[in-house]
């Protein structure tokens, strides 16, 4: 995941995101006519060779936040000056995509990477690609930048979750980045010394099989979360399909439900934790003083189709 980090007027990238790799799989075809001895004097016929067929891998999205969006000059910033996205305004931000895994797609046009908010946003406003000249940029080896900014109004501080996809093309997998926006006046840290927890789906990424058109359900364990001074206080989880996961026997894991569709499909499903603060319950909140949230944590979920021979 990349976190795009605004301090003192600059664009700092904090982290990257993950790239989930694509494997190849392929079928046999082998002749199914009767062979025969060949009569005498006849040439000798080599039998056939089984052929591999490649079937179609999803491709995979790598998603960037660019530091430096808005530091040149660009018509999307803020009228053609420098200046980056921050409480107040609606510069955009730039993302820059990388399409890896799967060499038979075609290159994608202006209208073909779009966006899906994740969680409501800060000013209940989701975020939406630009479309305008220069909005688009297609770079070597599958590359290319996009912009978005807050569909209506200005930036508001706090995390913006989103999805960078190819809506129209089930073969490229989404991907999840957040954007930090930082207030303009944000207050000091008043518990300097209380680090935030790290949110942890364990196993990684997920594929189920299931017939088509039946419900599968899939665990999400959030159990390995940790926070370096106190117990975890809450754990909230995602499945990515636009419904919320149904609890399960313990905080820490919940579970998921998605209907298989004819061909697969991905989803990202997140985890963020809460820890404790300070381990003292405020009186005025009712709640642990100084609590810190976790950096979000997600892993992809394939449902795909269960194929049966005719």
């Amino acid at each position: 995941m990349a976190n795009l980090v605004l301090s003192h007027g600059r664009a700092v990238l904090v982290a990257s995101l993950a790239v989930v790799g694509a494997s190849w799989t392929s079928a046999s075809v082998t002749s199914t006519d009767r062979l025969t001895a060949p009569a005498p004097g006849a040439s000798q016929q080599t039998p056939p060779v089984p052929v591999p067929i490649p079937k179609p891998v999803p491709a995979t999205l790598t998603v960037l936040v660019d530091p430096e969006a808005c530091m040149q000059p660009h018509p999307t910033c803020n009228g053609g000056g420098p200046g980056v996205p921050q409480e107040g305004n609606a510069i955009p931000a730039r993302l820059v995509v990388q399409r890896t895994g799967s060499p038979t797609v075609p290159p994608l046009g202006p209208q073909d990477l779009g966006v899906a908010t994740q969680f409501a946003p800060p000013n209940a406003v989701p975020l939406e690609v630009m479309q305008c000249d220069g909005c688009f940029d297609a770079r070597p080896g599958d590359t290319y930048a996009i912009w978005v900014h807050p569909g209506e109004g200005n930036w508001s501080a706090g995390t913006y979750f989103v999805l960078v996809g190819v809506p129209d093309n089930p073969l490229t997998n989404p991907e999840l980045v957040s954007i930090e926006i930082p207030g303009s006046g944000a207050p000091p840290n008043d518990c300097p010394n209380n680090r935030p927890p790290t949110a942890v789906i364990a196993g990684g990424d997920i594929t189920v099989v299931g017939i088509v058109q039946t419900v599968v359900h899939v665990v999400l364990d959030g159990s390995l979360s940790f926070d370096p001074e106190t117990p975890i206080d809450a754990y909230v989880f995602t499945c990515g399909n636009g419904s919320g996961p149904i609890p399960g026997p313990v905080p820490s894991k919940a579970v998921c439900t998605y209907i298989v569709d004819s061909v697969s499909r991905t989803y990202v499903a997140t985890l963020q934790v809460t820890d404790r603060g300070t381990g003292q319950i405020d009186p005025q909140t009712g709640r642990y003083a100084c609590q810190k949230v976790s950096a979000l944590a997600s892993v992809h979920v394939s449902v795909v189709p269960l194929v049966t021979p005719p």
